[in-house]
């Protein structure tokens, strides 16, 4: 399945860049560095993360046992754990601490030797030093929001540069086939926003995305898959993230778990969709 560009003349890069500086769910702290996970979050993600999920894209990489795999974004290895029991090796890449603290707390009573750390955000990591100058499969999963942050200092202040198109790059550069795979699905936080008389500025979607993808003269494949909820958003999950984000003040924190609890049954009832753009490179 393909998709159709929407307009020739926009620069769709310039557009993410600018939606992603002002998206309200970047998460920073004081300083104005963006705020890395913790320990216990990372293991609430990962206890509450769908097996349905990595066994289909296990399914759709096709890896096979002599196969290599980089994992970006792997988080506490929601990917790279249930992949290393399948491929040759897999080299997690993650900026949080937190996140490959746990995925490492998890291979050893699993055995898993096969499995590489390397803590750097996606665009600092170092091509034929940090890892190798090729994987077979090349997966971001559900992190393409900051696979292309580089924080950078100037003038003693901490700020972002969103460069999706030069993490996309290095990605091709390094894998035979890439997949880069993101939720779809109703945006249930704009009307919430309304309601809270606040400005919302999004993550941007997936026909941005697309487009970027389009003028980089990559052609991707498009996957959809879809999975029944298998529970809703935990409030007391909801609450610590909007606690973790400090985005929010107490009336407006009260209106939004307000909100959760009625929407509760419609949050579960619509299904749990993913998409996944992938292309093989064709140098390799």
């Amino acid at each position: 399945m393909t998709h159709k560009t929407l307009r020739t003349d926009t620069d769709w890069h310039e557009l993410w860049q600018d939606m992603m500086s002002k998206c309200y769910a970047i998460a920073y702290d004081k300083n104005g560095r963006l705020k890395q996970w913790s320990v216990s979050q990372a293991k609430d993600y990962l206890q509450y993360s769908n097996p349905e999920y990595y066994q289909a894209l296990i399914a759709l990489t096709a890896v096979t046992a002599e196969e290599s795999v980089l994992d970006i974004g792997c988080g506490p290895g929601v990917l790279s754990l249930p992949f290393s029991k399948v491929a040759k090796t897999v080299t997690a890449v993650d900026s949080a601490p937190g996140m490959l603290e746990v995925l490492c707390e998890n291979m050893k009573p699993q055995n898993l030797r096969n499995i590489t750390c390397v803590n750097k955000a996606w665009r600092t990591v170092q091509v034929g030093v940090d890892i190798k100058r090729e994987y077979d499969v090349v997966i971001s999963s559900n992190s393409i929001s900051l696979l292309g942050v580089r924080e950078q200092t100037i003038n003693g202040k901490t700020s972002q540069d969103w460069n999706l198109v030069e993490a996309l790059s290095k990605m091709t550069q390094v894998g035979k086939r890439v997949y880069v795979t993101f939720r779809l699905g109703g945006d249930n936080d704009s009307e919430l926003f309304r309601l809270l008389g606040k400005d919302y500025q999004p993550h941007p979607n997936h026909i941005i995305l697309y487009n970027v993808l389009h003028q980089m003269g990559i052609r991707p494949n498009f996957e959809v898959l879809s999975f029944a909820k298998r529970r809703s958003d935990d409030s007391a999950g909801l609450l610590k993230w909007l606690d973790w984000i400090e985005k929010f003040n107490s009336e407006e924190k009260e209106a939004i778990m307000k909100h959760h609890a009625e929407n509760e049954r419609n949050l579960l009832d619509t299904p749990d969709l993913w998409g996944i753009f992938w292309w093989k490179n064709t140098n390799r």
